[in-house]
């Protein structure tokens, strides 16, 4: 029975253990290696030899969006997609609910939008513009309009179009006041505007309880 050191005097090398070794070595760095964002940006900052003499630059975290919720009015949290999804097409109410991120909502009324050259329709506006500023003035930070987090709209896609709009006009009179100026037609020409944009519009995958869905997490979005 021939032994390793036959086989080595006869020129054949055993690789086997050679490649176990390697396969478990292999196997332990992939299981325990991580490279995760915060580790990135603490290397980035150490300095390579010795003390750095130039300053570092702090890491400073892009604004987050602020969400304007708009959704039918009576949506509480904790139902289910079916549910939300069977309230919307049994009632379909006339009354939508606007929330500035976690904030307490506003009720948007369609019937008094329509009513056009009406004292009552001119004060619902009047709320829902005092609404949008309050809770656009809890976020305001010291800079320019662009230093200022974006605006996304984010409107159940069930509800009338003219609900979005009247939010966004609502932000637009909110932004002028803070600057000061005219407006252009949208923020998206001016670069020195802070970005207000609508939230993209769902694609529909025919699939059961599409609305409930959509409507589970406009309810849930902070």
């Amino acid at each position: 029975m021939n032994d390793s050191a036959d086989r080595l005097n006869e020129g054949k090398l055993d690789l086997v253990p050679m490649i176990d070794c390697v396969m478990l070595l292999l196997l332990f760095f992939i299981l325990t290696t991580k490279f995760t964002a915060p580790e990135k940006q603490i290397a980035a900052m150490l300095p390579s030899l010795g003390q750095s003499s130039t300053p570092q630059k702090t890491i400073v975290d892009p604004p987050k969006d602020i969400n304007l919720i708009i959704i039918p009015d009576g949506l509480t949290l904790g139902l289910e997609p079916s549910l939300y999804e069977r309230s919307w097409e049994r009632f379909k109410p006339t009354t939508a609910q606007l929330r500035i991120g976690g904030a307490d909502p506003i009720k948007i009324d369609s019937k008094l939008l329509s009513k056009k050259d009406d004292p009552a329709m001119r004060r619902h506006l009047d709320d829902i513009h005092a609404y949008i500023a309050a809770g656009l003035g809890a976020y305001e930070q010291g800079g320019s309009r662009q230093d200022q987090s974006p605006i996304t709209i984010h409107c159940f896609s069930g509800l009338s179009w003219s609900y979005a709009l009247c939010v966004y006009d609502a932000v637009r009179g909110f932004e002028q006041s803070k600057s000061g100026t005219p407006l252009p037609t949208s923020s998206l020409i001016d670069q020195a505007a802070r970005p207000v944009t609508f939230a993209p519009p769902r694609i529909r995958n025919y699939i059961k309880d599409d609305l409930g869905n959509e409507l589970w997490e406009l309810v849930h979005l902070n």
